[in-house]
């Protein structure tokens, strides 16, 4: 575990963009159950990018 920014905030957009990634990694290599997950994580990391 790498330690956490001393103003880090759990909403930001490079923590989702982060997991996202990951995310569509996996939906990608087939877990087709987590590309829910995936579409999820892009849409709030583009309403943040936006905000």
């Amino acid at each position: 575990m790498h330690p956490e920014q001393p103003n880090s905030d759990f909403r930001s957009p490079l923590l989702y963009q982060g997991v996202a990634l990951e995310s569509t990694n996996r939906c990608v290599l087939g877990l087709g159950f987590q590309c829910l997950g995936t579409l999820l994580t892009w849409l709030i990391l583009l309403f943040l990018s936006s905000s």
